[in-house]
């Protein structure tokens, strides 16, 4: 079973580069609802493909905050191909090598594409997200090994362990914690007291 499967890859492998072709271009249709979701398929896509690629490279230097300013620089150009452009004010405030939070909103996946847009000018950051994130592989295990903070946020004592590793990072290392506010765009107005005592826990 598993050998006529092999055989039945191994001989439609020529197909591929027009797979990934046809994939590229949806973003370019004239039909709005093939190029909507063509965008999304684009970003999962080579989001997934980057992973795969720059695991190997970041295992080399594992946790290390510096693996992400390669993957903006390889990713950035993702915004382009969805037609997303982002507009950077004070830059010269993101530049300074020093501990910060990052605060910002979160409406879709596509927010991420921000980070990788300007990551070579905050330098040392890490991106905090959910533990389940981890498990969307082979992203997340990329992103653990770029130095992602995860957060448990169902087990309070294995919480409270990772806030301290995110307020060491922003103490003695000098990094940038980038967290999103609200998941998924919605309001959630009595999540925010809970979320202001986790910047204060970190920067305490």
């Amino acid at each position: 079973m598993i050998l006529s499967l092999l055989n039945i890859l191994q001989s439609e492998l020529h197909m591929v580069p027009a797979a990934i072709l046809l994939i590229l271009i949806l973003p370019l249709s004239s039909n709005q609802r093939v190029r909507y979701y063509g965008c999304f398929i684009v970003y999962i896509f080579i989001v997934s493909a980057a992973a795969l690629v720059l695991l190997p490279i970041f295992l080399l230097r594992p946790k290390n905050v510096r693996n992400c300013v390669l993957t903006g620089y390889l990713l950035r150009h993702i915004s382009k191909l969805v037609g997303i452009q982002w507009e950077l004010r004070r830059r010269d405030i993101l530049e300074v090598e020093r501990g910060a939070v990052i605060v910002a909103n979160h409406q879709s996946m596509f927010d991420i594409l921000g980070m990788f847009d300007f990551w070579d000018v905050m330098g040392k950051c890490a991106a905090v997200a959910r533990k389940e994130v981890f498990y969307v592989w082979p992203f997340g295990l990329a992103a653990w090994a770029a130095g992602v903070v995860f957060i448990d946020r169902k087990r309070g004592r294995v919480a409270n362990h990772q806030l301290d590793e995110a307020s060491s990072l922003i103490k003695l290392h000098k990094t940038k914690l980038w967290l999103f506010l609200v998941p998924s765009g919605s309001p959630l107005p009595a999540k925010l007291p809970s979320f202001l005592l986790f910047i204060r826990r970190i920067i305490s």
